[in-house]
């Protein structure tokens, strides 16, 4: 087994691991949602980062996650919902880019995540591509920066409930 796989499988069980332990709520405004403290959160999306930048075989770059508040139902915004979102850089070389997309993908839909996006952009050399994990809510997408030197990494977690403050 690869690290990169290693490193999935130990995501994907912890992602698991939270959902059976903790439950899971569909709700936006907290009241059926998991309680996941910030640290945890943080946690995550550093794990997922970890995956990615070992599946492009590329140096890891900070994310620094920060907390995000979610809407409510009606745009209301609460203290204490939020979503953890982390954002990096990966350095991919222009003629590489649109292949390891495509490799991605292909790993992310061999592991079980839903493709939400995946296209080529017109220039035919860059593209995005955006995942989420069923298991646990978490996005991941990934798109070509201009000039095209890089990979603009996002990852965001479902809307969780804290008492802790934004």
């Amino acid at each position: 087994m690869s690290m990169v796989d290693a490193v999935s499988r130990t995501v994907l069980a912890a992602g698991l691991a939270g959902v059976l332990l903790a439950g899971c709520g569909s709700g936006r405004n907290g009241d059926d949602m998991r309680e996941v403290n910030q640290a945890d959160a943080s946690e995550l999306v550093e794990g997922y980062g970890r995956q990615v930048f070992g599946a492009v075989h590329a140096p890891a770059q900070g994310l620094d996650p920060i907390p995000n508040p979610c809407d409510g139902s009606f745009g209301e915004v609460s203290g204490t919902v939020y979503s953890m979102v982390g954002h990096g850089q990966i350095p991919v070389p222009a003629a590489e880019q649109v292949g390891t997309l495509a490799r991605l993908r292909d790993h992310w839909q061999r592991h079980g995540y839903s493709v939400e996006e995946d296209r080529v952009f017109p220039d035919g050399r860059t593209g995005t591509v955006a995942v989420r994990n069923p298991v646990d809510g978490v996005r991941i997408r990934v798109t070509s920066t201009e000039p095209p030197t890089m990979f603009a990494l996002m990852i965001s977690t479902p809307c969780y409930r804290s008492d802790e403050p934004l």
